[in-house]
């Protein structure tokens, strides 16, 4: 086959690896909040405010009834445990 033929065949192969990558990283980030969300559900819920909803720490403090210093320890925790989680898993 001719030259282009073959360089668009490897760049149709290319994008769909980096899909498939792509998709097990969103696999894996679903799978480490869900274990998150069943064994600290005040984290998971931090970390979709914070993550999902583009929550300032103070506003998901108001909206989880706890402080601010609270909301803050819980983000922090909440990344160490699913980065932790990923590591380990990847």
């Amino acid at each position: 086959p001719p030259r282009s033929v073959v360089r668009r065949s490897r760049a149709r192969v290319g994008r769909r690896l980096e899909l498939t990558a792509a998709g097990e990283e969103v696999l894996a980030v679903h799978a480490a909040l869900e274990g998150l969300a069943r064994d600290h559900p005040r984290y998971a819920r931090v970390v979709e405010l914070r993550y999902f909803g583009g929550f300032s720490l103070e506003e998901c403090a108001e909206v989880l009834g706890i402080s601010r210093a609270t909301a803050a320890r819980d983000w922090a925790l909440a990344r160490a445990l699913l980065q932790d989680q990923l590591v380990t898993d990847g």
